[in-house]
């Protein structure tokens, strides 16, 4: 309290100052706790690239680890293993953090499978609300419908947060990647029927600089990422979102590409809701590794995915990107 008897607000969660924060390149560096939680090895750096140099205190948290199980998409990026993809993931995502000037052990890897997310929502968001807990903010992936693995993520942070104590509860701010608007793939565009107050974040020459490097890094992504701005980071202070509706207004980049339908993705979402609503302390009628295997169930009960098509794209890419699913991206 203050000497009027008015409730104090802790600057680093005030949401006028963190948007100030952002939107001046000369602000900063910003001294409370920030946590980039993101789905895979490289989102945190293309999402706000130019701006995690400017936290003094900033962890990581990256859930995947970036290489899909199917042989495939190890194949097809010129690799003789998953686990030789997966190694190079890794390799590019130190070298990128390396330019910002954030070491490896600030990285916090859960070591999921890449596109595995959306099967392991309560493990997530168990391990998030441990993590989280006490930082300032949180900065993480928009709820757009372009990639079930982001999605996922942004709906475990924000279920997360709401689980903590509101005095130890960081700010959530979200950054766009990439969605499906007017039928075209389109990054860095905040997604439709939200609300929240947006920022587009113009980057300084040197910013720009930093940004290109960081792209150049991740060298097994090349082509998804030249689509990508080197002078503006979108983001804004996330909104209270309706989990129980689709993201997007229903514009699913994932259903259209054949990855997941919206039935499916309702599915996990309301079986997640069940064991969460469940008191704390009351045993749950099973754990959450099954609740893997009900899943599973309810995906099957839901029907299969549209069938697979070419993924949409806003300009012609390399044909490398054409082979693969959206599901592999990031």
């Amino acid at each position: 309290m203050n000497e009027r008897g008015e409730t104090a607000v802790d600057a680093r969660k005030d949401i006028d100052a963190i948007e100030r924060f952002f939107a001046n390149p000369e602000a900063g560096p910003y001294e409370g706790r920030a946590i980039a939680a993101f789905a895979h090895p490289d989102d945190a750096t293309i999402a706000f690239g130019g701006q995690l140099g400017r936290f003094s205190d900033l962890g990581m948290v990256v859930v995947t680890d970036g290489a899909p199980t199917h042989m495939n998409f190890a194949v097809n990026k010129g690799f003789d293993s998953t686990e030789a993809y997966r190694q190079a993931r890794w390799e590019e995502m130190e070298a990128a953090l390396g330019l910002i000037g954030v070491s490896r052990e600030r990285v916090n890897a859960y070591g999921f499978d890449d596109g595995s997310v959306c099967r392991r929502l309560l493990s997530l968001i168990e391990r998030l609300e441990h993590d989280l807990v006490g930082a300032d903010i949180v900065l993480t992936h928009c709820f757009e419908g372009g990639h079930t693995d982001h999605d996922s993520v942004a709906m475990a942070v924000h279920l997360a947060c709401a689980a903590i104590d509101e005095a130890r509860r960081p700010v959530i701010v979200e950054a766009p990647l990439y969605s499906l608007q007017a039928g075209l793939f389109t990054t860095q565009t905040l997604p439709a029927g939200g609300s929240g107050r947006p920022v587009s974040v113009p980057l300084t020459e040197a910013q720009q600089q930093l940004k290109s490097q960081i792209k150049a890094c991740y060298a097994t992504q090349r082509y998804s990422l030249a689509q990508f701005k080197d002078d503006v980071e979108p983001y804004r202070i996330a909104p209270s979102y309706d989990f129980s509706q689709l993201p997007n207004n229903g514009a699913l980049l994932y259903e259209v590409n054949g990855f997941m339908s919206g039935p499916q993705w309702l599915a996990m979402v309301r079986m997640c809701r069940v064991f969460l609503d469940k008191p704390r302390g009351v045993p749950a009628a099973s754990t959450i590794d099954e609740s893997v295997e009900i899943l599973k169930k309810l995906i099957a009960a839901a029907g299969p995915p549209r069938p697979v098509r070419e993924p949409v794209h806003a300009t012609a890419p390399a044909p490398e990107v054409r082979r693969r699913r959206v599901g592999s991206w990031f």
